[in-house]
């Protein structure tokens, strides 16, 4: 028996079909608010940490507001995944960044305000400096009931930055590959060998996003990591931008469980029989959220998540 491997355990279990996201713009959860969830099915919490909150100098390193809210999950029995997000640091050296083809260094395009710094991945000392950042973070949260993942390069949604005028200074599909066959290696360390994509299909029509070359990606990603259970995220669907052709070849084409945004908890009622009939494999939920308006858990989301819930188990069951 001891010769036998043994097959890891998995992050997300098969009873899991709901997994609830916290806004990164606001709408905290509180310990009752998580306690509340649990009660109705909820099993994981997606948290949004940025990097610059982190590292305020050079090497130096506050994790409290993650330890916290790591600690806030487990008393309410809850497991997390953290989304090692953008937002880099602003001391690093200019060089280390995107830039704009006129020289400017890449900003928030709704605000125009430099807080959301990307490292560019042609610049070898601050690539080195990332990925070196993402390993500290696998290391120090390396547990059976939480998972660092980074889905994309920018705003979980696209390999290389959206915004037109962008400076692409090597070849888009050599980099995006590179990029993330060197983030997914070390999130693939994690016991349960999980790993998250979410390469949005709206982008695809923006040659330099790197989205449109999602077939090179995950084929490369199965040939070299194996071992990978790979689970991959679109986060619109049910919306006018939801890009359904799209979506439909990749549920053809890909092996791997894709899941779907609910548009909030809204959505839980009127979207969760659509979503169960074309495949998806559950959802991600925010019920509190600045786009929604939701700012307070009310009854009303808790009936939605269970009422979700029972359809997708019933599914199965079936």
């Amino acid at each position: 028996m001891d010769n036998l491997a043994q097959a890891p355990v998995k992050f997300i279990r098969d009873d899991e079909f709901i997994i609830l996201m916290e806004d990164q713009n606001g709408g905290k959860y509180a310990i009752d608010d998580l306690k509340r969830l649990r009660d109705v099915g909820i099993q994981t919490i997606v948290r949004y940490p940025f990097w610059k909150d982190i590292e305020q100098d050079w090497h130096s390193y506050d994790w409290s507001s993650i330890d916290r809210a790591i600690s806030d999950g487990r008393s309410a029995g809850l497991k997390t995944m953290l989304a090692i997000y953008d937002h880099a640091p602003l001391f690093f050296p200019e060089d280390w960044y995107f830039h704009f083809a006129d020289g400017r260094i890449l900003t928030d395009p709704d605000t125009n305000i430099d807080y959301e710094r990307l490292m560019s991945p042609w610049n070898a000392d601050g690539w080195r400096y990332h990925l070196g950042f993402i390993d500290r973070c696998c290391e120090r949260y390396n547990a059976a009931d939480v998972l660092c993942f980074r889905s994309a390069l920018k705003g979980g949604s696209v390999m290389l930055p959206e915004m037109a005028g962008v400076r692409i200074e090597g070849d888009v599909l050599e980099t995006v590959m590179r990029v993330m066959l060197e983030e997914q290696m070390i999130f693939e360390s994690h016991p349960s060998h999980e790993i998250w994509t979410t390469l949005h299909p709206t982008f695809d029509k923006l040659p330099w996003s790197g989205n449109a070359y999602r077939y090179e990606i995950y084929e490369m990603l199965q040939q070299i990591l194996p071992n990978a259970r790979h689970q991959a995220l679109t986060h619109a669907y049910f919306t006018d931008n939801g890009e359904h052709g799209i979506i439909s070849e990749m549920m053809r084409r890909c092996d791997f469980p894709l899941w779907v945004g609910s548009e909030y908890c809204e959505g839980l009622n009127t979207n969760t029989d659509t979503a169960i009939e074309r495949g998806f494999r559950g959802f991600f939920t925010a019920p509190l959220h600045y786009l929604s308006g939701n700012k307070a858990l009310e009854p009303w989301m808790l009936e939605a998540v269970a009422a979700s819930m029972r359809k997708w188990r019933e599914h199965v069951q079936h």
